[in-house]
């Protein structure tokens, strides 16, 4: 078992254990998607943006492109700057006008924490690692109050089904756990943050999927994520995922499906 495992790790044995013993017991590298690559390039290009003097007026320079274009180096997927440029500036854009007085707090935030219970005082041995794309600070729409905003971006072919495939448990349950490391680190009560996905889809539209996080839910999702720790460190192909529409959009299907032969 490692010192650190990130969320999207665990995630990933929440999904699906047998995806998760290929790819992190075996260690069978899947090959990369054009999906995956297409999101970190756009992931990368919102933070050039919001880490420049002014993220609202940033232009396509040649160092912005090569940034993009570095994502996908090593491979052979072929990237669209401009549509990823101008997907980006949208995201930028719907940002500004939904939080009214915006400061940039937080970009790319890497962190490494223990989960740790407040009330029953357990630590888990192992930190939990992950990257916080965004937190702004602006007022309330209502009552001008102050307010903090967690974003984590996702990128995807059809916003419309996004906006329910991210009110899941599983992708609530990231925001959640990114929000109590946050509030760790900073201070701010976990209660004053707010957090949402910014949707951005491939044909330009941008979205919001706010998500409510509850400290009852916050300490339900970390007694989760503490009792998966335990029980990880498999060293065996666990069971067969049935789920076959799931399977059908797995990286690691081709492989799954062979050794079941």
């Amino acid at each position: 078992m490692p010192e650190k495992m990130s969320f999207s790790r665990i995630k990933a044995f929440w999904d699906c254990p047998t995806n998760y013993y290929i790819l992190y017991i075996a260690g069978i590298k899947t090959p990369p998607t054009f999906p995956l690559i297409n999101g970190s390039a756009t992931h990368k290009c919102i933070q050039e943006m919001l880490s420049s003097p002014d993220p609202l007026n940033c232009s396509l320079t040649s160092g912005l492109k090569n940034a993009i274009l570095k994502e996908a180096k090593g491979t052979d997927i072929k990237l669209d700057t401009e549509n990823i440029y101008k997907c980006s500036t949208n995201a930028v854009k719907a940002l500004y006008q939904r939080v009214p007085g915006l400061k940039i707090k937080e970009v790319e935030n890497k962190f490494e924490s223990f989960l740790s219970d407040g009330n029953n005082g357990w630590i888990n041995k192992i930190k939990i690692t992950g990257i916080i794309d965004c937190v702004v600070k602006g007022r309330d729409r209502g009552k001008g109050n102050p307010v903090y905003i967690m974003i984590d971006w996702k990128t995807t072919g059809n916003v419309s089904k996004a906006i329910v495939r991210y009110g899941m448990k599983m992708y609530r349950a990231q925001l959640a756990l990114y929000k109590y490391f946050w509030s760790l680190e900073s201070g701010i009560p976990v209660s004053e943050i707010k957090t949402s996905f910014g949707l951005i889809g491939l044909d330009r539209t941008m979205r919001w999927r706010d998500v409510r996080c509850s400290i009852d839910f916050l300490e339900g999702i970390m007694r989760e994520v503490n009792r998966s720790l335990s029980i990880m460190p498999i060293s065996d192909l666990p069971y067969y995922n049935k789920e076959f529409i799931k399977c059908n959009y797995c990286f690691s299907r081709s492989i799954c499906m062979e050794s079941k032969r």
